[in-house]
């Protein structure tokens, strides 16, 4: 009887510790939807910047790694330079809102044409959405507007906000640091399909701003199952870029293969 009497606390420290939640909640906590998303708004046009990264592309079962060159002219002029690790270009995209561009070194051909091909041509998750994609390498989420339904709660689990939007067929997850501020990971169905999920991870601090270390958009119904991580080495905003680096032009000698927008069987 005595054994089973000096057990009792302990077992009961047991029952308690797993009942407890695995994270205390934020304080103050922010329980309105609304709030929430005013944190997180992308009303305002992200800055002109300027990023050097390391890169491991994933897509039809091949690998690819190596360093890629971003500039961005708000709201929806990119460029990417995919390099060697000795500075040699492998492959060029070039997309705005009036259509894209692209080459990869040892192709007979360059491709250009309306953005809806520009995922499948290029592989480039996100593609045919140029202001989407400038947001979410900055770490910002487009919220879905005028939502049919919306929640937020904390997570004791993860310790994170789940913030849930949902607009017809698409339902949009947000997951947010317990600042309120800084989003973690966010996803986008449409009919149940996965349009894209993207995931942050650390922070640096740019002129004042927090930019995510590293992300990885994964995007399986857009361009070929493609899962793609980004590691920022360098960050600059406010980058005053030179002549044109947002007009596509197809080395000398090489022809353009015109798209227009294609589906996964017809590549």
């Amino acid at each position: 009887m005595r054994r089973t009497t000096a057990l009792t606390p302990i077992l009961l420290l047991v029952v308690l510790w797993g009942c407890s939640p695995g994270v205390a909640l934020p304080d103050p906590l922010i329980e309105d939807p609304l709030e929430m998303a005013a944190n997180l708004s992308t009303d305002k046009a992200p800055d002109s910047f300027l990023a050097e990264a390391r890169i491991e592309f994933y897509a039809d079962g091949k690998a690819r790694k190596g360093k890629v060159l971003i500039m961005v002219e708000p709201p929806d002029k990119l460029r990417f330079e995919v390099l060697s690790f000795t500075d040699d270009l492998l492959a060029l995209l070039v997309v705005n809102s009036e259509g894209f561009g692209y080459f990869e070194r040892g192709a007979k051909a360059c491709h250009a044409g309306r953005l809806c091909a520009a995922p499948q041509i290029s592989q480039m998750p996100m593609a045919s959405d140029p202001a989407l994609l400038a947001n979410l390498l900055l770490g910002k989420i487009p919220l879905l507007t005028n939502p049919a339904e919306q929640t937020v709660e904390f997570s004791t689990e993860d310790g994170t906000y789940h913030l849930v939007l949902k607009k017809g067929d698409h339902v949009q997850t947000v997951r947010v640091a317990p600042d309120g501020k800084r989003v973690v990971e966010a996803s986008l169905e449409l009919n149940g399909k996965t349009r894209y999920k993207i995931t942050f991870e650390g922070s640096m601090n740019v002129d004042g701003r927090q930019v995510p270390r590293r992300l990885r958009l994964e995007s399986p119904e857009d361009a070929n199952d493609s899962d793609i991580s980004v590691d920022y080495r360098e960050f600059e905003f406010n980058v005053k870029f030179h002549g044109d680096p947002f007009e596509f032009r197809c080395p000398k000698g090489v022809d353009t293969r015109q798209w227009d927008c294609i589906s996964q069987e017809e590549q």
